[in-house]
């Protein structure tokens, strides 16, 4: 290992360039390449165990409230009972209200706690039921005791204060409590009381052993340092789960948790990130709370960044091997390629004297950059024709552009003489304005235009053949005017209204009449161009639908049609294009179809 890094120092003091070269080139992609895979874990790790967490809490808690709802259904179930059969109600009234029972009256009694207290017996979590009327102010029936028992007598009767102070507009309503069932009892127990008024007159008291919902709470925590809180509607803490991880949360923060509208959030508590998730209780308005450490998310990324530094460190490794190796094994080809370069700069050097074996890619590197040599010179003299030739095409591009603009200078001098002349503007005048406009928009160098542009484009052009012919034809334009705004490319409707005008109008008697269209159909334009001329030939016909289909690559006839449907295709795809019909004798329906692209 010693001799192994006495090499690298060597390597360094002599080489350094060059190794350091060859280690960034392996060790710098890898590394960047394991710190995006490290980085894109991260997140999507993160990603999916939130999401998990979500999930999976909000499904706990659905299931606890479904567990702690069931708990309800004893008190309805009784109220029910009392409130659909009177003679029930009636007669245990009767005999809380008597000083002493008959045997009869002891009888009923018996058989109605009987059935009152099989809830308690058949069930887990009920630790007793009390069944109070407010006929009676001293007397209440509980599953603790056989008979009836006085108030002033119980060793329970905290739930009697609170039902008297209670509102009593309010149905249903839970708080924790402490009582003794029995004077052995050293302490008291801690239950969770729901109260649920009688319809009659009265109320049901449940005392669900709190020891119970603390065990359902225990059994749905699936996270480390998981708090599940029970508040009441009150939003006071009625029972929670047993962590010994558990933290202390004021008041404050629980009114903060609470007051949070949203039902997953992260949380700050004591200068720590938590993830909160909560839920309602639709029924009896109980808060289920989940409270998650934000650090349950990050506890498996640990192992991650140990291998990703494990990998890192041996890429690092691997670099500085196989940079010292290839350095070593390249070097003295680098350096005999220098001195062949340096000897080059040597004018009474001759290419003979070097003689170069062909063993290897870097030998063969070392014959070719002699033979580059040979070839500088040549390679000089062909750039500055290179150049030559340049500089000659960009002046002849000037030249073609200088032109049209003289042209269409000329033209505007012509105009204004003839105005002088004539004293007035005239149909020449009109076919000069016409040709510059024509000019002008033959001079923009963009490739597409507006519709609306092209329209004007076109105009003009139809204006010149006009005064050309005569007026021997007519021109109809139909569109709407939010059609303009769409995109085309330029030179579309000319050459088609010229074999309109050449093929069709010319060759018929009597006036002609050009019609051009614009429709809309959902995302594509079609522009329909017709004319009343000689039409064509069902054979002719035939043959340019042919031609349009698959056109030759050298063509001589209908070039405008022709030359006008490659361009659309080029520029828009091959379900554009031009489609064409046409009756002979009675005219031709030129259809152009582009996509509807707004400037």
């Amino acid at each position: 290992m010693s001799i192994f890094f006495n090499k690298i120092t060597v390597l360094f003091k002599n080489k350094n360039l060059f190794f350091i070269k060859y280690f960034l080139v392996f060790s710098i992609p890898l590394i960047v390449s394991l710190l995006i895979l490290f980085t894109s874990s991260i997140f999507t790790y993160s990603q999916y165990v939130e999401k998990e967490i979500s999930k999976n809490t909000v499904s706990m808690l659905n299931q606890t409230i479904e567990n702690v709802d069931f708990l309800f259904h004893t008190a309805e179930s009784l109220n029910l009972n009392f409130s659909t059969n009177p003679e029930i109600t009636n007669t245990l009234k009767k005999i809380l209200i008597k000083k002493e029972m008959d045997y009869d009256d002891f009888v009923l009694l018996t058989v109605i706690k009987s059935f009152i207290s099989s809830s308690v017996n058949s069930t887990l979590y009920l630790d007793s039921i009390y069944i109070y009327f407010d006929i009676s102010d001293e007397n209440y029936i509980s599953t603790v005791v056989n008979g009836t028992v006085q108030i002033k007598h119980s060793l329970d009767t905290s739930w009697y204060l609170s039902y008297k102070t209670h509102d009593k507009n309010e149905m249903t309503w839970s708080e924790l409590r402490k009582v003794k069932k029995y004077e052995f009892e050293n302490e008291s127990k801690e239950v969770i009381t729901v109260y649920r008024r009688l319809t009659t007159g009265g109320v049901i008291v449940l005392n669900i052993k709190s020891e119970y919902i603390k065990n359902q709470l225990n059994k749905f925590t699936i996270f480390p340092k998981q708090q599940l809180l029970l508040l009441d509607k009150n939003n006071n803490l009625i029972n929670r789960n047993d962590n010994e991880n558990l933290f202390s949360i004021n008041k404050n923060d629980l009114e903060r948790i609470i007051n949070n509208r949203n039902q997953y959030f992260k949380e700050t508590i004591n200068r720590k990130r938590y993830i909160i998730s909560k839920i309602n209780s639709e029924k009896y308005d109980w808060k289920f709370v989940s409270i998650i450490p934000e650090e349950v998310l990050y506890s498996g990324l640990l192992n991650l960044k140990i291998v990703t530094i494990i990998m890192v460190l041996t890429s690092l490794f691997l670099g500085l091997v196989l940079a010292y190796y290839i350095t070593i094994r390249n070097y003295k080809h680098i350096d005999n390629i220098i001195k062949i370069i340096d000897s080059g700069k040597d004018e009474k050097c001759s290419f003979e004297e070097i003689n170069v074996p062909v063993k290897n890619h870097y030998e063969y590197i070392e014959k070719r950059i002699i033979a580059s040599f040979v070839e500088e010179n040549k390679l000089k003299f062909q750039l500055a024709e290179d150049k030559y030739a340049l500089k000659a095409i960009e002046l002849k591009a000037l030249r073609a552009q200088i032109n049209p603009h003289f042209l269409l200078n000329t033209l505007e001098t012509i105009n204004w003489n003839i105005i002088s002349i004539c004293k007035k503007p005239t149909p020449a005048n009109m076919a000069i304005n016409c040709l510059a406009g024509i000019l002008k928009y033959s001079l923009d160098n963009s490739k597409d235009g507006t519709i609306l542009e092209e329209i004007e484009h076109t105009k003009n052009y139809i204006e010149i053949q006009m005064f050309r012919y005569h007026e021997k034809f007519d021109v109809e334009w139909k569109y709407n005017e939010q059609l303009t705004q769409y995109k085309i490319i330029k030179f579309v409707f000319q050459p088609l209204i010229e074999n309109c005008i050449y093929h069709g109008i010319n060759e018929k008697e009597g006036k002609g009449y050009i019609r051009i269209e614009l429709l809309k159909d959902y995302s594509n334009i079609r522009i329909i161009i017709s004319d009343n001329g000689k039409g064509i030939r069902e054979e002719k016909l035939e043959e340019i639908r042919r031609t349009l289909k698959d056109p030759p690559k050298n063509f001589s006839e209908h070039i405008g049609l022709l030359n006008t449907n490659k361009r659309l295709k080029l520029e828009y795809g091959e379900e554009y294009g031009i489609s064409i019909t046409s009756m002979f004798n009675f005219g031709t329906h030129i259809y152009i179809d582009i996509p509807a692209i707004k400037k």
